[in-house]
């Protein structure tokens, strides 16, 4: 890591710092969108998790998020499950009046 030698010009820690950081967000030669498996392919026969285009409505079981601590550091502290659903809940809500407004725009269309 020669991003860490003061001795170094910045230009070159730099450089250096983009290389270890790229090498970091793209460590897998032959990545394919459509199967990709973080944990590497020998994951793939046991975790078996196909990638698909999520449905128009996202499950939350009936789930409600907990509540947000509203402060300097929103979001800090909120878990994954949380943050999926109050996402979830907000596309659902969208998605619902998405398909009110297109049932709306055939009416007016046929009229």
């Amino acid at each position: 890591m020669k991003y860490l030698d003061k001795n170094l010009s910045i230009k070159e820690r730099q450089e250096d710092y983009k290389k270890v950081m790229d090498k970091a967000m793209n460590p897998f030669e032959n990545f394919n969108p459509d199967d990709f498996e973080p944990s590497g392919d020998d994951m793939k026969e046991v975790a078996n998790r196909t990638r698909a285009i999520p449905p128009k409505k996202l499950s939350t079981f009936g789930i409600k998020p907990k509540e947000f601590r509203v402060g300097q550091m929103i979001g800090e502290y909120e878990s994954k499950q949380d943050i999926y659903l109050t996402v979830a809940y907000r596309c659902n809500e969208m998605q619902q009046e998405i398909d009110l407004l297109k049932k709306e725009i055939n009416k007016l269309k046929n009229n």
